[in-house]
């Protein structure tokens, strides 16, 4: 999942410094939803790895709602600020008036994927409590594969494309994470994996569960959070 930014980075440095240099700053907004997501994901694959040992199919959908909420939640967050104070977000790290204006337009494009990120999330983690670890390689690479043509072809309006600069990277890259979650939904549910979860039983958690949940979690959540915080001082320094 890493390698798709890696990627973003990698080409748009062809662009210039000041390119490079918005786009790697506007990555640590990916970042840090990434570790909040790890977090989220690390408490419910602990319970569905247990459930799973159990074949225990109905608190393993329980699970699965939860993380799939709590996950979906914090990329309309991450969406909504990014949306909603670009430019604020931006001079945390820099105060380049330069540098914020190019990646406030990245930013604004690719901020679209973050929800379809966090789905994707989910469902990559909780394959590998079920010894499914292939699928998540295979939808990644899948997205990576995407993204650089998209990249190439978007960035440098390559074979009769625009040629849309940093902006092309953000399209490449939405378009990416977001058939990268359509195809791995569709692997887990067309297989019928043993969590696959019909919207009744994803929402069929009762209070005692989520208690007993985020109890579990906390731990690995706040270190996950206190981690991404001694990152981002680190960039911003």
């Amino acid at each position: 999942m890493s390698s798709i930014n890696l990627a973003d980075v990698f080409m748009i440095g062809k662009l210039g410094e000041k390119e490079r240099a918005a786009l790697g700053l506007s990555n640590q907004i990916m970042f840090l939803l990434v570790l909040l997501l790890f977090g989220i994901n690390s408490g419910g694959a602990i319970f569905m790895s247990q459930f799973n040992g159990k074949k225990d199919t109905k608190n393993m959908k329980k699970v699965l709602g939860i993380v799939l909420i709590n996950s979906f939640l914090a990329g309309v967050i991450f969406f909504l600020m990014v949306i909603l104070i670009p430019d604020f977000l931006l001079k945390i790290y820099t105060k380049d008036k330069i540098v914020v204006d190019i990646g406030m337009r990245y930013l604004k494009i690719v901020s679209f994927s973050y929800i379809f990120t966090a789905i994707s999330f989910v469902y990559s983690v909780q394959l590998r409590t079920i010894n499914k670890t292939k699928l998540t390689v295979y939808s990644s690479s899948l997205a990576l594969v995407i993204n650089i043509t998209l990249n190439y072809l978007l960035i440098f309006g390559k074979f009769g494309f625009p040629k849309l600069g940093i902006e092309g990277a953000a399209i490449a890259t939405t378009i990416a994470r977001s058939l990268e979650c359509i195809f791995i939904v569709f692997l887990v549910y067309n297989n019928k994996y043993i969590f696959a979860a019909k919207f009744k039983e994803i929402i069929g958690f009762d209070i005692f569960f989520v208690k007993k949940y985020f109890f579990t979690t906390l731990p690995v959540l706040l270190n996950e959070m206190i981690w991404s915080f001694g990152i981002a001082a680190y960039n911003i320094c």
